[in-house]
């Protein structure tokens, strides 16, 4: 067998500020986080919906909120618990224990702050590749239900389990 090789053109589909690897409550927070300061985000979720563990594998609880007497949480952690408390999505809320939260609900919490925020993203999207140069990530590549994209962002932040971008540019 000889050695072939075959390539292709894979279209740039996004250029952004940033771009976020993972959709769970981490990817979340840093796609919302971004683009409520101006930034033009990006996030590629590699399931059918955000919220990770929480939602895709059905294991929606958090931790307790507050110590007893102070509430712990603050920014999107809050925001998350108090629309999750207004939509009656909190099953289990004392205050000194875990919070189970119905996971439909958490799943439109969290689609509510992406959408809102203006994050543009994509499901059944995964990592595949990067592409860096002199210590930078200049390109994210990603297949998705609709091909092989490219994503060009100023900032890459990865917040997937398994360390895609980061095991992807060497790290």
């Amino acid at each position: 067998m000889t050695n072939t090789s075959f390539s292709r053109d894979i279209p740039l589909r996004h250029q952004v500020d940033v771009f976020v690897a993972g959709g769970g409550p981490a990817g979340v927070a840093a796609a919302v986080t971004s683009a409520r300061q101006g930034k033009r985000v990006f996030l590629a979720e590699g399931q059918a919906c955000f919220g990770g563990m929480g939602t895709s594998a059905l294991v929606p609880a958090f931790m307790r909120f507050t110590d007893g007497v102070n509430f712990l949480a603050a920014g999107i952690g809050a925001e998350i618990y108090t629309r999750l408390k207004n939509r009656r999505a909190l099953l289990h809320d004392e205050p000194s224990a875990w919070v189970s939260i119905n996971a439909e609900d958490l799943k439109r919490v969290y689609d509510d702050l992406v959408v809102e925020a203006g994050v543009e993203f994509t499901f059944h999207t995964q990592v595949i590749a990067v592409e860096a140069a002199e210590g930078r990530i200049r390109h994210v590549i990603c297949a998705a239900k609709s091909g092989l994209f490219a994503v060009h962002a100023e900032i890459s932040i990865d917040a997937t389990a398994d360390r895609d971008i980061s095991a992807g540019a060497g790290e």
